[in-house]
């Protein structure tokens, strides 16, 4: 009985993240690559990579290289918050390489999940914020 409601609760809750929309987010928050020209986010992207082990090279390099597709930002709103949403995959490997982050307001935190033939999250997030990076894969 407990996990029936446990899982109620997170379907309900994913309900409420509701699928990613676009928003008219400002011109020079675009895409990931303009977003990390701000400090406070790219100290969050670092510190997020940061606290992993093992990030594939090609993670860790885009934020100086820019090497991959990505797509506009979207948002997501996760207890009341919005997050800004991008992705970004491997050059020429996307179909198995797909990384999508969750900024909080501000660039105060960074959590992502990156996919391959598993699931790899980034910057410990709970497990609201697990369902939201998750479905976040389906609307990107």
């Amino acid at each position: 009985m407990y996990r029936i409601m446990k899982q109620c609760r997170v379907m309900l809750a994913l309900a409420l993240v509701c699928c990613l929309g676009s928003v008219a987010w400002a011109g020079e928050e675009a895409y990931l690559f303009h977003v990390l020209k701000k400090p406070a986010y790219r100290a969050a992207w670092e510190a997020m990579l940061k606290s992993e082990k093992n990030v594939p090279s090609w993670l860790t390099e885009w934020a100086d290289k820019s090497t991959g597709p990505t797509s506009p930002c979207k948002s997501a709103v996760v207890n009341e918050i919005e997050y800004m949403v991008h992705s970004v995959c491997k050059a020429h490997e996307c179909g198995d390489n797909l990384f999508i982050v969750f900024f909080a307001p501000g660039g105060k935190r960074a959590w992502g999940v990156l996919t391959t033939e598993s699931e790899r999250f980034f910057g410990k997030p709970d497990e609201l914020m697990r369902y939201a990076l998750l479905d976040a894969r389906s609307c990107d």
